[in-house]
């Protein structure tokens, strides 16, 4: 109690999904909190980094090792954006 607390959270709430990018020259931050996170969400977070970045001849992107960031249709969407796909080794 009395604590303000940056996120709403409720009892039933167990995750929070963000997928963000920084743009390390200027630190300008791109971010998204979709409801779930699969290959057609990541795609569509691509599209966001390219209408922030209209202009950029390729974009570097750092993934984890789940399924749905190694899926074709991450890989095909990617490289047809001009998105290079860089991924965590795993654990």
């Amino acid at each position: 109690k009395g604590v303000n607390k940056p996120i709403a959270q409720t009892a039933s709430k167990t995750r929070v999904n963000v997928m963000g990018a920084i743009e390390l020259t200027s630190m300008n931050v791109v971010s998204w909190r979709p409801d779930y996170v699969n290959s057609e969400t990541t795609v569509e977070f691509f599209d966001q980094l390219k209408a922030a970045y209209p202009i950029a001849p390729s974009i570097h992107v750092i993934l984890d090792q789940s399924g749905y960031h190694r899926s074709q249709l991450v890989r095909e969407q990617a490289l047809k954006k001009n998105i290079v796909l860089h991924y965590l080794p795993p654990y």
